[in-house]
C-alpha cells in the first residue's frame, strides 16, 4: 500500500478531478484529435468514391446514347431513299419538296430516340438540293470544321467529333459518316448530333466543377470559368492515358479531387471525357465549421462536469464527515447518541450497516452462548455419524463371510447350484457396495450384468430368455459410469417380465456409432400406456423427482450421465402397451484409460 501513499494523502474532491482529466478529459482530447484526422480522411475517400460513382452513371448514359446514334446513322447509310433524294438533280422547288415528303424517317428517328439524337443533317454538293431542316450545304464553313477531313478519309465508317448547333455556336458530340459513289466522290456526309440536353444538365447541376471534353483539347461544356490556372489539370490529361482516374492533384499549397473517365471510339484513338475537379478545401472547411461546433460542445461539457464534481464532492465530503462522526460514537460504546443518516447513497447504506453492527453488538454476548451450544450438538451428530459409518463398514464384510458361509455349506452338501447362485450374489453386492463416482470399464458392467441375469435365470427358469451382444469393434475396456445398466435391467424383470408365464426375452446390445456408445436394453414385457410413458419422459427431461423407486433409478442414471458428459446425452425411452419396453443409453466413446 506503500506506493499508493500520494494517492492516499489526496482529499477525495482532488482525486475527482484527476481521475475525470486523467481518465475523461485528456483521452478524449487525444481520441477527437485522432477522429478528426480519420474522419478528414474519410471524408475526402468518400468524396472521391462520389466523383467516381457519379461520373461512371454518366459516362454509361453516354455511352448508351452513342450506340443508339451508331445504330441510326447505319440505317441510314444503307438507306436508297435518302441517297436517291440528295443525289437527284431537280427542276423546280416544288419538286424537291415533293421528294423531301419521302425523308419522314429522318423525323421518325429524330422523335423515337428524343433522348439520344439531337439533329440529323445531310451535307450534300447538290447545288439543286435547297437547304432546309434536313439538307445542308457543304461550303466553307463546313469543310473548315475538325471532323470534315478525318471523316471523309474514313471511307464511310462512323467518325465521332464535335460540331456546332444549327444556327448557334454551341458545340455538341457530332457521329458523321461520308457516303460515295462508285468514283470515290462524295455524294453526301451525314452528321448525327447527340442529345446533349442529358450532359448540359448533369454538368450544370453539380456543385463540383465539371467539364465535358473532345481529345482533352476542346472544351464541349463546362459549369465553371476555364483560366491559366487550371493549365495543371490539362497538363496531367495530356501525361496520362488512362480510361478512367480517381486522385489527388497538387497545385501549389492546395489539393484538388481530379476524377476522369474518357469514351474512346477505338479504331480513332479519339475521345470524349468527363472530368470533374473537387477543391479539397471546401471539404475541410466543412470539417472544420462541424468540428468547432463538436470542441465547444466538448468544452461547455467539461465546464459543466467541473462544476457538478465540485457540487457533489461537496455534499459528499460533509454526509463523509457526519458518518465519521456517528462511527466514532460507536467505537466508544454511546449508542443513543448516534444520530440517523437519511439518502438513498452509498453513505445511507453504510450507515444501515452500522446501525446492524450496533444491533450485533447488542446481541453478541447471547449470541456467543448459543453458538457454543450448537458446537456441541454439532459435535455430537458428528460422533453419531462417524459411528455408524464404522458400523456401515463393518456390515458389508459380516454379510460377505456369512454368504461364503452358505456357498460353503452348500458344497459339502453337493449343492452346487445353491453355491454358484450364492457366489455370484456375493460378486453382485461386493460390487455395488463398494462402486464410487469413480469410472469403471464396460468389461466389469458386462460382467455384473452377467451374475444378475445368471441370478434370475435361476429364478425364472425357461420363462425368461435373456442375451448381451456387444459389437466387435468396441473396446471392452471402454470407460463408463458404474451402475447405468443394471437399474434398467431390474426394472426390465420387476416390472416388464415378471408377468410373463413364457417365451419371455431380455436383450442388451452394445453398439458405436461415430464416437458414442449407446446401449440399448430390450424386453417383450408388459409394457406402458401413453400416459404412463409420456409421464416418465417428461421426469426425464425435467430432472423433477418421483416417489417410484424404480423412476429414481432411471432418473439417477440420467441426471448423472447429463452431468458428466452433456445434455445432448442421457436415457431415451420406447415402449407400448403390451409389446415391451426399449430403454437407449447413450454416452461419448472413451476407448483410451481415463
Amino acid at each position: 500500500m506503500k506506493k499508493f501513499g500520494i494517492l492516499q494523502r489526496i482529499r477525495f474532491r482532488d482525486r475527482m478531478f484527476i481521475i475525470y482529466f486523467i481518465g475523461g478529459v485528456i483521452p478524449f482530447i487525444f481520441s477527437s484529435y485522432y477522429t478528426n484526422i480519420q474522419s478528414r480522411n474519410t471524408m475526402l475517400g468518400l468524396s472521391q468514391e462520389t466523383q467516381t460513382e457519379e461520373l461512371m452513371i454518366m459516362r454509361d448514359r453516354i455511352r448508351e446514347s452513342m450506340d443508339i446514334v451508331e445504330k441510326v446513322s447505319t440505317k441510314l447509310f444503307i438507306n436508297n431513299t435518302i441517297r436517291d433524294v440528295a443525289t437527284k438533280r431537280y427542276k423546280s422547288n416544288e419538286e424537291f419538296e415533293e421528294e423531301c415528303e419521302k425523308l419522314k424517317i429522318i423525323d421518325d428517328y429524330i422523335y423515337d430516340y428524343e433522348q439520344d439524337i439531337s439533329d440529323i443533317i445531310i451535307y450534300t454538293n447538290n447545288s439543286t438540293v435547297k437547304i432546309n431542316k434536313y439538307f445542308g450545304r457543304i461550303g466553307e464553313t463546313i469543310t473548315s470544321q475538325e471532323w470534315y477531313e478525318p471523316t471523309c478519309k474514313r471511307g464511310g465508317s462512323s467518325y465521332w467529333s464535335f460540331g456546332l448547333k444549327r444556327g448557334m455556336m454551341e458545340k455538341r458530340p457530332q457521329l458523321t459518316r461520308v457516303v460515295k459513289d462508285e468514283y470515290g466522290n462524295i455524294q453526301y456526309i451525314i452528321a448525327i448530333q447527340l442529345q446533349f440536353y442529358n450532359v448540359r444538365k448533369f454538368i450544370s447541376e453539380r456543385t463540383v466543377n465539371t467539364m465535358f471534353l473532345y481529345n482533352n483539347d476542346d472544351v464541349l461544356y463546362t459549369n465553371f470559368r476555364i483560366n491559366d490556372d487550371w493549365d495543371f489539370l490539362f497538363e496531367h490529361l495530356h501525361n496520362n492515358s488512362f480510361m478512367s482516374y480517381s486522385g489527388t492533384l497538387s497545385r501549389g499549397i492546395t489539393d484538388y479531387i481530379v476524377t476522369y473517365n474518357k469514351i474512346y471510339q477505338m479504331d480513332t484513338g479519339r475521345f470524349f471525357t468527363l472530368v470533374s475537379v473537387l477543391d479539397c478545401r471546401k471539404i475541410m472547411s466543412q470539417m472544420d465549421e462541424e468540428n468547432m461546433v463538436s470542441f465547444i460542445t466538448m468544452f461547455t461539457s467539461i465546464a459543466l462536469s467541473v462544476f457538478l464534481i465540485t457540487l457533489f464532492s461537496s455534499i459528499y465530503g460533509k454526509r463523509m464527515v457526519m458518518l465519521s462522526r456517528q462511527m466514532h460514537l460507536v467505537a466508544v460504546g454511546d449508542y443513543d447518541k448516534v444520530v440517523p443518516i437519511d439518502g438513498n447513497d452509498e453513505i445511507t447504506d453504510l450507515y444501515k450497516e452500522l446501525e446492524k453492527m450496533i444491533e450485533e453488538n447488542k446481541e453478541l454476548l447471547r449470541s456467543v452462548v448459543e453458538k457454543q451450544v450448537q458446537e456441541e450438538k454439532l459435535h455430537s451428530k458428528q460422533m453419531e455419524m462417524e459411528f455408524k459409518m464404522l458400523a456401515s463398514q463393518i456390515n458389508p464384510h459380516f454379510l460377505y463371510n456369512t454368504l461364503e458361509t452358505i456357498r460353503m455349506k452348500a458344497l459339502v452338501n453337493n449343492q452346487r447350484e445353491i453355491a454358484e447362485l450364492v457366489k455370484m450374489l456375493a460378486k453382485l453386492m461386493r460390487r455395488n457396495i463398494q462402486v464410487s463416482d469413480k469410472m469403471v470399464t464396460l468389461k466389469s458392467e458386462i460382467e455384473s450384468i452377467e451374475y444378475y441375469l445368471k441370478i434370475q435365470s435361476y429364478r425364472f427358469g425357461d420363462r425368461i430368455k435373456s442375451e448381451i451382444e456387444v459389437d466387435s469393434d468396441i473396446d471392452i475396456n471402454a470407460k463408463v459410469l458404474p451402475l447405468i445398466i443394471q437399474p434398467f435391467v431390474e426394472n426390465a424383470f420387476v416390472h416388464g417380465l415378471e408377468g410373463i408365464e413364457k417365451d419371455g426375452r431380455l436383450s442388451i446390445y452394445v453398439e458405436r456409432e461415430i464416437g458414442v456408445i449407446k446401449i440399448t436394453v430390450q424386453d417383450n414385457g408388459t409394457g406402458m400406456d401413453k400416459f404412463r410413458l409420456s409421464e416418465l419422459r417428461g421426469m426425464l427431461k425435467s430432472n423433477t423427482e418421483t416417489s417410484s423407486k424404480s423412476h429414481i433409478g432411471i432418473n439417477n442414471v440420467n441426471q448423472r450421465i447429463k452431468l458428466q458428459y452433456g445434455e445432448i446425452f442421457g436415457v431415451e425411452i420406447f415402449s407400448k402397451e403390451g409389446k415391451g419396453t426399449k430403454i437407449i443409453i447413450s454416452m461419448p466413446y472413451y476407448w483410451d484409460k481415463i
